[in-house]
């Protein structure tokens, strides 16, 4: 890619571009040095991977009561169990 193609490739995603490429060489070298500063002190770059297993444990943790997971089980096989007399169907 050529100066040309990157420089206006750049300023249709960087707002203020032009007024960046008037810097004197040392002024850029500063700017750099302070993006990199910024991004060394950022946080971790995660991945889309990891942004899904933070959401997944932020949003669906797990079950925090008195039951066991066994003493749930069992609750919820009792209440399969029909406890009423059952249907008679007339012919």
């Amino acid at each position: 890619m050529n100066i040309v193609a990157l420089s206006n490739r750049l300023a249709s995603k960087v707002p203020h571009w032009h007024e960046l490429e008037k810097l004197s060489k040392e002024d850029k070298i500063e700017v750099i040095a302070l993006l990199s500063m910024s991004m060394a002190n950022a946080e971790e770059i995660k991945t889309p991977a990891d942004r899904t297993k933070e959401m997944v444990e932020r949003c669906c943790g797990s079950w925090v009561g008195e039951q066991s997971a066994e003493d749930i089980i069992a609750n919820i096989n009792e209440s399969k169990m029909s406890k009423s007399e059952p249907v008679k169907f007339a012919y």
